[in-house]
């Protein structure tokens, strides 16, 4: 997502973000909900090496980006910032279910 969505933001289209918490969990949750469908049955290791690949592509992206686009408060610090949290929660409650 992020490397159809930052490179259009950057460019100038308004980022499509809910104000109301509840629509934002909503819209986590269904995003949540696709990727548990895209992922199938795959074990963890193969989840966690596209992931991976996933990541290093996002970084590859974010490192065309002028350093004006890394401040806090805007959105693209924000949101990586953001999807980073994210994932370590998600990580964090793997490392427990796994333990």
């Amino acid at each position: 997502m992020a490397r159809v969505r930052i490179p259009r933001i950057v460019a100038g289209m308004p980022p499509a973000e809910f104000i109301d918490p509840t629509k934002q969990t909503v819209m986590n949750d269904a995003i949540n909900a696709a990727m548990v469908t895209l992922m199938g049955e795959q074990s963890l290791e193969a989840l966690c090496d596209m992931l991976r690949q996933t990541y290093q592509r996002n970084i590859e992206l974010l490192r065309t980006l002028n350093e004006r686009y890394f401040q806090s408060g805007d959105y693209v610090y924000e949101r990586t910032k953001a999807v980073i949290d994210h994932c370590q929660e998600h990580r964090q409650q793997l490392v427990l279910f796994h333990a």
